[in-house]
C-alpha cells in the first residue's frame, strides 16, 4: 500500500495521528524500542508517511510520537504540545 505525502496543518496534524496509530497498530509493547523506532521511522519515510520534509526532522518528529506511546495515559495526542522544532501540534 502506498501513501500520499499530506501538507498543511490539518494534513500535518492528521498524519500525526496516522503516524501514532500505526505505531501502536504495527508492534505489540514489547517491540516498542529505540530500535524498532528507528526501523519504524525508516518504514514510514520509505512509503510516503513523512512528518517533515527532511529526514532528520521527520525522525525527530517520530521520536516525539514513540515517546509519546511510552508515556500516554489514553490515545490522544497531548493538546498544545511541541514538537523538536518549537512548533505547536494538537491531539
Amino acid at each position: 500500500m502506498q501513501l500520499k505525502q499530506l501538507s498543511g496543518d490539518n494534513a500535518m496534524k492528521r498524519t500525526c495521528k496516522d503516524v501514532g496509530a500505526r505505531w501502536l497498530d504495527s508492534r505489540v509493547p514489547e517491540q516498542r524500542t529505540g530500535e524498532e523506532a528507528l526501523k519504524f521511522s525508516d518504514e514510514c519515510w520509505a512509503e510516503g508517511l513523512r512528518l517533515a520534509a527532511s529526514r532528520e526532522n521527520h525522525y525527530q518528529h517520530i521520536m516525539d510520537v514513540v515517546r509519546w506511546s511510552l508515556t500516554k495515559s489514553k490515545k490522544k495526542l497531548p493538546e498544545g504540545a511541541l514538537w523538536q522544532d518549537g512548533q505547536q501540534r494538537e491531539g
